[in-house]
């Protein structure tokens, strides 16, 4: 009796054990639905932020740009930390960096972006953002090797290349 009565308690823990494992599993899974929707959102109020920065700068009104700046890149970081290797909120933070005149971050950023896009067109937009980078901290060289490089990514982008590789060479003799 004694026996039936331990294996009953052993069947019975076994089972309490798989519910407790199951009810895990089930909470793990609505955390993991809940994140994306936090990660949802928060790319959504960043995209937000990001344009209304662009209006803000287009509008010559330089510190409400950087104050909704500041708030994508709040919300790209958060988006980031639930979702780390998302491509799309990481360019956004690069972008957002470079408005928000934090040039160094924003160069380490492109970098990041630049190391998953490999190649295409879709490189020679990236590089010039990280060539505007580095001709803000003074890293003229640097900026132009990346010149270059969207040149030949994308030939298409040769307006805009010459027009900052002039930029670039006007502020190397200005030094």
């Amino acid at each position: 009796m004694r026996m039936q009565m331990l294996g009953t308690m052993a069947l019975l823990a076994c089972v309490l054990a798989s519910c407790q494992l199951a009810a895990a599993a089930e909470s793990q899974e609505a955390r993991t639905e809940e994140q994306m929707k936090e990660f949802g959102f928060s790319k959504a109020m960043a995209k937000c932020h990001l344009m209304n920065g662009f209006f803000a700068h287009d509008a010559g009104k330089e510190a409400e740009c950087y104050q909704c700046m500041t708030k994508a890149i709040a919300a790209y970081e958060k988006a980031l930390k639930i979702v780390p290797d998302d491509l799309v909120s990481l360019d956004g933070l690069a972008l957002a960096t470079i408005y928000a005149k934090d040039f160094e971050k924003a160069a380490a950023y492109y970098t990041k972006v630049l190391e998953r896009v490999k190649e295409g067109e879709e490189r020679s937009p990236r590089l010039c953002n990280r060539a505007i980078a580095y001709m803000e901290m003074g890293k003229c060289e640097e900026a132009m090797k990346d010149l270059d490089g969207a040149l030949k990514a994308n030939p298409d982008s040769k307006e805009r290349v010459e027009y900052l590789k002039a930029v670039c060479e006007k502020r190397m003799k200005s030094k």
